[in-house]
């Protein structure tokens, strides 16, 4: 099954794994553009998110990943990676998602687009 998702004309994508660097239910971080992303196979589907817990800014990569969430490897706040959320916290701003592009074997990122959501919340 592939993954489509509209990207606009000029966006810039960025091959980051093939799909048997990233099995499913795993994960693995890349850079691109100066910034430090994570790419996770949720099931089949690849989900990608900055490499960084809003929280305290911790490397998600180096947390633990299973059954769609992402667990903050500082203080342990989980994430659900398909939709973004704080699980633990769930008024607390989300991760930032970054789409993906699957084509046959490769997966690619676009990362020049803005942040796909904002989730901060004033409180």
């Amino acid at each position: 099954m592939e993954q489509t998702d509209v990207v606009a004309a000029g966006s810039d994508m960025t091959l980051v794994a093939t799909r048997a660097q990233v099995p499913e239910g795993c994960m693995r971080r890349f850079e691109s553009k100066g910034r430090s992303w994570v790419i996770f196979n949720d099931g089949g589907e690849f989900v990608a998110a900055a490499d960084v817990c809003p929280h305290k800014g911790a490397p998600l990569s180096a947390g633990e990943f299973a059954d769609g969430v992402v667990v903050c490897p500082l203080h342990g706040w989980e994430f659900d990676v398909r939709g973004g959320e704080c699980v633990s916290m769930p008024d607390w701003r989300g991760l930032d998602l970054a789409t993906v592009v699957v084509e046959g074997e490769l997966v690619y990122v676009v990362t020049s687009t803005p942040p796909s959501q904002d989730r901060s919340r004033e409180g």
